[in-house]
């Protein structure tokens, strides 16, 4: 950056005044951007998942302690993990139905996440210890089969925060364009009045 860019940018910043109005109005707006209230249905969905990840967590957990002693060591691990997320997703969903609102930044990213993340923990583990024979590539198009659909998730997520972003930017710009509107019409001379 040369330096005439240089000064000119920092004439910009030192001319930048934000009055304390539109920025509350602007963080009001963001946040209510930011947060989806859930009603009805919708609210009851997230309790819904909430039990069915307690129920993930419980069987999951519950198969990992009293498996066979024959049972591979990894499934077991695959078991207590998959207990872990449930416990996780079942407190996301509880968390989301009691503020009655969807962080549509964290806790979609998590939603997102758990999605992605046990898919690709059992494709894992189904990769290294598969039997080489149809059983063994049938455990793994099986799995492969729910990475596809985690991607999905995932994919969705990336695209939602884009928007999310997008729409925070032009917020902010409108908000800009407003104080420079307000701070030109008063900085505009009034025009003379005539008498009649």
């Amino acid at each position: 950056m040369n330096e005439t860019n240089r000064v000119f940018r920092q004439q910009l910043l030192d001319a930048e005044q934000v009055t304390p109005a539109l920025k509350d109005r602007y963080h009001k707006e963001l946040q209510a951007m930011l947060e989806e209230q859930l009603t009805g249905m919708r609210r009851w969905i997230w309790l819904a998942a909430a039990i069915m990840g307690l129920g993930f967590a419980v069987g999951f957990g519950t198969l990992a302690v009293v498996a066979p002693a024959e049972f591979p060591w990894w499934w077991r691990l695959v078991f207590a993990v998959g207990a872990l997320f449930g416990i996780g997703f079942g407190l996301l969903g509880l968390k989301v139905f009691r503020r009655g609102a969807l962080d549509l930044k964290r806790d979609s990213w998590a939603y997102s996440g758990t999605a992605w993340a046990i898919p690709v923990l059992v494709v894992t583990v189904a990769m290294v210890s598969a039997p080489e024979n149809v059983v063994g590539l049938r455990m793994i198009l099986s799995g492969l089969v729910f990475l596809v659909m985690g991607a999905v998730f995932l994919i969705r997520h990336v695209v939602e925060q884009s928007e999310l972003k997008t729409r925070e930017k032009l917020l902010e710009i409108e908000y800009r364009l407003a104080e420079l509107a307000d701070r030109i019409q008063l900085e505009r001379p009034m025009p003379p009045t005539s008498r009649a």
